[in-house]
Protein backbone atom coordinates (compact mmCIF):
# COMPACT_ATOMS: atom_id res chain seq x y z
CA UNK A 1 0.00 0.00 0.00
CA UNK A 2 3.10 2.62 0.64
CA UNK A 3 4.58 1.84 -2.14
CA UNK A 4 1.17 2.25 -4.19
CA UNK A 5 1.10 5.55 -2.53
CA UNK A 6 4.04 6.37 -3.02
CA UNK A 7 4.38 6.12 -6.68
CA UNK A 8 0.71 7.99 -6.82
CA UNK A 9 2.48 10.47 -4.94
CA UNK A 10 5.47 11.05 -7.51
CA UNK A 11 3.04 11.11 -10.26
CA UNK A 12 0.79 13.74 -9.34
CA UNK A 13 3.93 16.21 -7.88
CA UNK A 14 6.29 15.32 -10.64
CA UNK A 15 5.76 14.69 -14.55
CA UNK A 16 5.50 10.87 -16.01
CA UNK A 17 9.25 10.63 -18.54
CA UNK A 18 8.72 10.85 -22.22
CA UNK A 19 5.82 13.09 -22.22
CA UNK A 20 5.76 16.69 -23.50
CA UNK A 21 4.78 20.04 -21.41
CA UNK A 22 2.08 21.68 -23.07
CA UNK A 23 3.38 24.92 -23.08
CA UNK A 24 6.80 23.73 -25.56
CA UNK A 25 4.19 21.90 -27.53
CA UNK A 26 2.15 25.09 -28.09
CA UNK A 27 5.43 27.21 -28.42
CA UNK A 28 6.76 24.39 -31.16
CA UNK A 29 2.92 24.74 -32.96
CA UNK A 30 3.24 28.14 -33.08
CA UNK A 31 6.70 28.37 -34.75
CA UNK A 32 5.56 25.95 -37.37
CA UNK A 33 2.79 27.98 -38.55
CA UNK A 34 4.74 31.19 -38.56
CA UNK A 35 7.53 29.16 -40.73
CA UNK A 36 4.95 27.80 -43.13
CA UNK A 37 3.70 31.57 -43.58
CA UNK A 38 7.32 32.88 -44.07
CA UNK A 39 7.75 30.33 -46.72
CA UNK A 40 4.43 30.78 -48.75
CA UNK A 41 5.06 35.13 -48.76
CA UNK A 42 8.49 34.77 -49.59
CA UNK A 43 7.35 32.25 -52.87
CA UNK A 44 4.50 34.61 -53.56
CA UNK A 45 7.13 37.36 -53.53
CA UNK A 46 9.84 35.43 -55.71
CA UNK A 47 6.58 34.48 -58.35
CA UNK A 48 5.70 38.08 -58.47
CA UNK A 49 8.84 39.26 -58.84
CA UNK A 50 9.54 36.73 -61.78
CA UNK A 51 5.54 36.30 -62.95
CA UNK A 52 7.16 33.43 -65.78
CA UNK A 53 3.56 32.49 -66.59
CA UNK A 54 2.34 36.40 -66.98
CA UNK A 55 -0.17 36.17 -64.78
CA UNK A 56 0.75 39.17 -62.60
CA UNK A 57 0.92 41.22 -65.67
CA UNK A 58 -0.81 44.70 -66.33
CA UNK A 59 -4.06 44.22 -68.29
CA UNK A 60 -2.92 47.45 -70.72
CA UNK A 61 -0.71 45.84 -73.46
CA UNK A 62 2.88 46.64 -73.37
CA UNK A 63 5.65 46.76 -75.14
CA UNK A 64 8.22 43.95 -74.88
CA UNK A 65 11.76 44.33 -73.35
CA UNK A 66 10.60 48.25 -72.70
CA UNK A 67 8.25 50.33 -70.26
CA UNK A 68 7.40 52.14 -73.41
CA UNK A 69 3.10 51.21 -73.29
CA UNK A 70 1.41 51.19 -77.14
CA UNK A 71 -1.30 54.00 -75.46
CA UNK A 72 1.81 56.19 -74.95
CA UNK A 73 3.17 55.95 -78.45
CA UNK A 74 -0.52 56.02 -80.22
CA UNK A 75 -1.43 59.52 -78.01
CA UNK A 76 1.23 61.08 -80.44
CA UNK A 77 -1.22 60.86 -83.03
CA UNK A 78 -0.47 62.57 -85.85
CA UNK A 79 3.46 63.75 -85.65
CA UNK A 80 4.05 66.42 -88.42
CA UNK A 81 7.85 66.62 -89.32
CA UNK A 82 7.91 68.54 -92.54
CA UNK A 83 6.24 71.76 -94.22
CA UNK A 84 5.92 73.37 -97.46
CA UNK A 85 4.81 76.46 -98.01
CA UNK A 86 4.21 78.55 -101.21
CA UNK A 87 1.58 79.78 -103.88
CA UNK A 88 0.57 78.33 -107.41
CA UNK A 89 -1.45 79.78 -110.24
CA UNK A 90 -4.58 77.56 -111.79
CA UNK A 91 -6.89 78.04 -114.44
CA UNK A 92 -10.40 76.67 -115.87
CA UNK A 93 -8.41 75.90 -118.86
CA UNK A 94 -5.92 73.79 -116.65
CA UNK A 95 -9.22 72.09 -115.15
CA UNK A 96 -11.36 71.19 -118.58
CA UNK A 97 -8.16 70.07 -119.51
CA UNK A 98 -7.51 67.64 -117.06
CA UNK A 99 -11.12 66.62 -117.13
CA UNK A 100 -10.93 65.49 -120.54
CA UNK A 101 -7.82 63.76 -120.12
CA UNK A 102 -9.39 61.76 -117.32
CA UNK A 103 -12.36 60.72 -118.93
CA UNK A 104 -10.55 59.36 -121.98
CA UNK A 105 -7.96 58.04 -120.38
CA UNK A 106 -11.08 56.10 -118.41
CA UNK A 107 -12.98 55.37 -121.53
CA UNK A 108 -9.77 53.58 -123.20
CA UNK A 109 -9.10 51.57 -120.27
CA UNK A 110 -12.78 50.40 -120.09
CA UNK A 111 -12.98 49.32 -123.87
CA UNK A 112 -9.52 47.75 -123.88
CA UNK A 113 -10.74 45.81 -121.19
CA UNK A 114 -13.72 45.17 -122.84
CA UNK A 115 -12.04 44.09 -126.11
CA UNK A 116 -9.59 41.95 -125.05
CA UNK A 117 -12.11 39.66 -122.85
CA UNK A 118 -14.69 39.43 -125.82
CA UNK A 119 -11.85 38.63 -127.96
CA UNK A 120 -11.24 35.47 -125.54
CA UNK A 121 -15.02 34.97 -125.00
CA UNK A 122 -15.67 34.78 -128.97
CA UNK A 123 -12.47 32.16 -129.34
CA UNK A 124 -14.64 30.26 -126.95
CA UNK A 125 -17.82 30.40 -128.49
CA UNK A 126 -16.65 29.11 -131.39
CA UNK A 127 -15.63 26.06 -129.67
CA UNK A 128 -19.32 25.38 -129.35
CA UNK A 129 -20.58 22.36 -131.40
CA UNK A 130 -24.16 23.01 -131.03
CA UNK A 131 -26.47 25.43 -129.52
CA UNK A 132 -29.83 23.83 -128.29
CA UNK A 133 -32.17 24.48 -130.66
CA UNK A 134 -34.35 27.22 -129.08
CA UNK A 135 -31.13 29.43 -127.92
CA UNK A 136 -29.32 31.54 -130.19
CA UNK A 137 -25.87 32.34 -129.73
CA UNK A 138 -25.71 35.77 -128.32
CA UNK A 139 -28.57 34.36 -126.01
CA UNK A 140 -25.79 31.77 -124.88
CA UNK A 141 -23.25 34.65 -124.64
CA UNK A 142 -25.20 37.02 -122.48
CA UNK A 143 -25.95 34.18 -120.45
CA UNK A 144 -22.57 32.71 -119.95
CA UNK A 145 -20.39 36.39 -119.45
CA UNK A 146 -22.44 38.43 -117.48
CA UNK A 147 -19.39 39.71 -116.16
CA UNK A 148 -18.77 41.25 -119.38
CA UNK A 149 -22.33 42.01 -120.04
CA UNK A 150 -22.56 44.18 -117.20
CA UNK A 151 -19.59 46.26 -117.85
CA UNK A 152 -20.34 49.90 -118.58
CA UNK A 153 -19.76 50.54 -122.25
CA UNK A 154 -20.54 47.10 -123.40
CA UNK A 155 -23.31 47.89 -125.45
CA UNK A 156 -21.74 50.70 -127.17
CA UNK A 157 -18.65 48.53 -128.40
CA UNK A 158 -21.03 46.05 -129.41
CA UNK A 159 -22.93 48.64 -131.94
CA UNK A 160 -19.14 50.14 -132.86
CA UNK A 161 -17.85 46.21 -133.99
CA UNK A 162 -20.92 45.43 -135.60
CA UNK A 163 -20.97 49.01 -137.76
CA UNK A 164 -17.68 48.67 -138.44
CA UNK A 165 -17.83 44.63 -139.44
CA UNK A 166 -21.10 45.35 -141.03
CA UNK A 167 -20.44 46.81 -145.38
CA UNK A 168 -23.71 48.44 -144.48
CA UNK A 169 -22.72 51.20 -141.80
CA UNK A 170 -20.22 52.86 -140.25
CA UNK A 171 -19.72 54.20 -136.65
CA UNK A 172 -20.41 57.67 -136.80
CA UNK A 173 -21.18 60.34 -133.72
CA UNK A 174 -24.68 59.95 -133.25
CA UNK A 175 -24.17 56.22 -131.68
CA UNK A 176 -22.63 57.00 -129.03
CA UNK A 177 -26.40 57.06 -127.56
CA UNK A 178 -27.86 53.97 -129.87
CA UNK A 179 -27.52 50.58 -128.86
CA UNK A 180 -27.95 47.04 -130.89
CA UNK A 181 -31.29 45.69 -131.60
CA UNK A 182 -32.13 41.90 -130.55
CA UNK A 183 -31.93 40.87 -134.48
CA UNK A 184 -28.69 42.69 -135.13
CA UNK A 185 -27.06 41.07 -131.91
CA UNK A 186 -28.19 37.91 -133.50
CA UNK A 187 -26.41 38.81 -136.91
CA UNK A 188 -23.12 40.02 -134.94
CA UNK A 189 -22.67 36.52 -132.92
CA UNK A 190 -23.94 34.50 -135.59
CA UNK A 191 -21.28 35.89 -137.92
CA UNK A 192 -18.63 35.57 -135.74
CA UNK A 193 -19.17 32.25 -134.77
CA UNK A 194 -19.42 30.83 -138.57
CA UNK A 195 -18.45 33.35 -140.84
CA UNK A 196 -14.73 33.55 -141.70
CA UNK A 197 -14.66 36.60 -143.19
CA UNK A 198 -15.94 38.53 -140.41
CA UNK A 199 -13.69 36.64 -137.76
CA UNK A 200 -10.84 37.95 -139.89
CA UNK A 201 -12.30 41.58 -139.62
CA UNK A 202 -12.95 41.28 -136.19
CA UNK A 203 -9.33 40.07 -135.68
CA UNK A 204 -8.15 43.47 -137.60
CA UNK A 205 -10.52 45.51 -135.81
CA UNK A 206 -9.00 48.64 -134.42
CA UNK A 207 -10.19 50.45 -131.71
CA UNK A 208 -8.59 54.10 -132.60
CA UNK A 209 -11.61 55.39 -134.53
CA UNK A 210 -13.92 54.60 -130.94
CA UNK A 211 -11.31 56.20 -129.15
CA UNK A 212 -10.79 59.41 -131.42
CA UNK A 213 -14.72 60.08 -131.92
CA UNK A 214 -15.03 59.76 -128.15
CA UNK A 215 -12.60 62.39 -126.96
CA UNK A 216 -13.94 65.04 -129.69
CA UNK A 217 -17.61 64.10 -128.53
CA UNK A 218 -16.35 64.99 -124.85
CA UNK A 219 -13.94 68.29 -125.88
CA UNK A 220 -16.98 69.29 -127.95
CA UNK A 221 -18.96 69.14 -124.89
CA UNK A 222 -16.60 70.98 -122.72
CA UNK A 223 -16.02 73.15 -125.07
CA UNK A 224 -20.01 74.47 -124.90
CA UNK A 225 -19.96 74.14 -121.11
CA UNK A 226 -16.90 76.25 -120.00
CA UNK A 227 -17.56 78.92 -123.79
CA UNK A 228 -16.53 82.30 -122.72
CA UNK A 229 -15.54 81.92 -119.41
CA UNK A 230 -12.07 82.24 -118.17
CA UNK A 231 -11.23 82.02 -114.57
CA UNK A 232 -6.88 82.31 -113.61
CA UNK A 233 -6.35 82.10 -109.36
CA UNK A 234 -3.24 82.17 -106.97
CA UNK A 235 -3.47 79.82 -104.27
CA UNK A 236 -1.45 80.30 -100.99
CA UNK A 237 -1.49 77.30 -98.56
CA UNK A 238 0.77 75.02 -97.01
CA UNK A 239 1.62 70.91 -97.54
CA UNK A 240 2.14 69.26 -93.73
CA UNK A 241 3.72 65.29 -93.75
CA UNK A 242 5.16 63.60 -91.20
CA UNK A 243 4.11 60.38 -89.53
CA UNK A 244 0.54 59.02 -88.01
CA UNK A 245 0.81 57.08 -85.21
CA UNK A 246 -3.37 56.40 -84.24
CA UNK A 247 -2.76 53.07 -85.42
CA UNK A 248 -0.04 52.16 -84.33
CA UNK A 249 0.26 48.69 -82.84
CA UNK A 250 2.65 45.70 -81.36
CA UNK A 251 3.48 44.61 -85.07
CA UNK A 252 5.33 48.22 -86.31
CA UNK A 253 7.73 48.48 -83.15
CA UNK A 254 10.40 46.20 -81.98
CA UNK A 255 12.96 47.64 -79.62
CA UNK A 256 16.90 45.87 -79.30
CA UNK A 257 17.88 46.02 -75.99
CA UNK A 258 21.19 45.11 -76.40
CA UNK A 259 21.85 48.45 -78.20
CA UNK A 260 19.14 50.27 -77.46
CA UNK A 261 17.77 50.77 -80.79
CA UNK A 262 13.75 51.22 -81.75
CA UNK A 263 12.80 50.35 -85.06
CA UNK A 264 9.65 51.42 -86.54
CA UNK A 265 8.44 49.03 -88.80
CA UNK A 266 5.64 49.62 -91.82
CA UNK A 267 5.40 53.05 -91.14
CA UNK A 268 5.80 55.77 -93.86
CA UNK A 269 5.48 59.41 -94.36
CA UNK A 270 2.62 60.45 -95.30
CA UNK A 271 0.88 63.84 -96.63
CA UNK A 272 -1.13 64.72 -93.69
CA UNK A 273 -3.20 67.76 -94.50
CA UNK A 274 -3.06 70.23 -97.31
CA UNK A 275 -4.69 73.84 -96.82
CA UNK A 276 -5.36 76.83 -98.47
CA UNK A 277 -7.48 79.21 -96.17
CA UNK A 278 -9.30 82.13 -96.82
CA UNK A 279 -6.65 84.19 -95.42
CA UNK A 280 -2.75 83.05 -95.45
CA UNK A 281 -1.55 85.82 -93.54
CA UNK A 282 -4.42 87.78 -92.17
CA UNK A 283 -2.59 90.03 -90.19
CA UNK A 284 -0.62 91.73 -93.20
CA UNK A 285 -4.21 90.92 -95.34
CA UNK A 286 -2.83 88.38 -97.93
CA UNK A 287 -5.45 86.61 -99.06
CA UNK A 288 -5.02 82.47 -99.48
CA UNK A 289 -6.88 83.05 -102.86
CA UNK A 290 -6.76 85.88 -105.06
CA UNK A 291 -8.94 86.07 -108.16
CA UNK A 292 -6.00 87.07 -111.56
CA UNK A 293 -8.75 86.91 -114.21
CA UNK A 294 -12.52 86.16 -113.76
CA UNK A 295 -15.18 86.90 -116.94
CA UNK A 296 -18.67 85.93 -117.92
CA UNK A 297 -19.48 83.14 -116.36
CA UNK A 298 -16.16 81.80 -114.99
CA UNK A 299 -16.74 85.36 -112.11
CA UNK A 300 -20.56 83.84 -111.67
CA UNK A 301 -20.32 79.99 -111.49
CA UNK A 302 -19.32 78.71 -108.10
CA UNK A 303 -18.85 75.74 -109.35
CA UNK A 304 -16.41 76.48 -111.94
CA UNK A 305 -14.02 78.77 -108.65
CA UNK A 306 -14.24 75.41 -106.36
CA UNK A 307 -12.86 73.06 -109.47
CA UNK A 308 -10.33 75.91 -109.53
CA UNK A 309 -9.21 76.46 -105.96
CA UNK A 310 -9.11 72.74 -106.14
CA UNK A 311 -6.57 72.55 -109.01
CA UNK A 312 -4.72 75.20 -106.93
CA UNK A 313 -4.29 72.66 -104.18
CA UNK A 314 -3.30 69.84 -106.21
CA UNK A 315 -0.57 71.69 -107.47
CA UNK A 316 0.96 72.91 -104.06
CA UNK A 317 0.84 69.38 -103.33
CA UNK A 318 2.90 68.28 -106.70
CA UNK A 319 4.98 70.85 -105.89
CA UNK A 320 5.68 69.93 -102.35
CA UNK A 321 6.26 66.23 -103.44
CA UNK A 322 8.67 67.61 -106.03
CA UNK A 323 10.66 69.51 -103.14
CA UNK A 324 10.87 65.99 -101.23
CA UNK A 325 8.89 67.00 -98.61
CA UNK A 326 8.08 62.92 -97.89
CA UNK A 327 11.94 62.67 -97.69
CA UNK A 328 12.65 65.38 -95.41
CA UNK A 329 9.55 64.47 -93.10
CA UNK A 330 11.32 61.35 -92.59
CA UNK A 331 14.75 62.51 -91.86
CA UNK A 332 12.95 64.92 -89.36
CA UNK A 333 10.92 62.40 -88.01
CA UNK A 334 13.90 60.24 -86.91
CA UNK A 335 15.21 62.73 -84.80
CA UNK A 336 11.74 63.81 -82.91
CA UNK A 337 11.54 60.38 -82.19
CA UNK A 338 14.74 59.61 -81.16
CA UNK A 339 14.70 63.14 -78.78
CA UNK A 340 11.27 61.74 -77.74
CA UNK A 341 12.15 58.04 -76.62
Amino acid sequence: FCDIESQNTNYLRGKPRGIIPKEIKLFSKGASFLLQVILIVAAVLIFAWFDPFDFLSPNKTTLKNTPIQLESIKEIGKLISAEYYDEVIASLDEVIEKELTTVTINFKDTIDYIHDHFEDAIQNLQKVDKFDKKQKPYQYFYANYGHLVKTELFELYLKYVYDELSTVNSFVFSDFNEVLTNNQKEKLFRKLYQNNNWKAKYNSLSLNKLNNLFNKDETKKSYKEYKKSKLVLVGRGWIKAGFNFEKFSQRNFKYNNDNNKIYFIGLQPEILSKTINPWFIPEEEVEGFEFIIAEKGGLHNPEYTYKVKKRCLEKLEAQAMSKQILKQAKTNAERNLKAFF
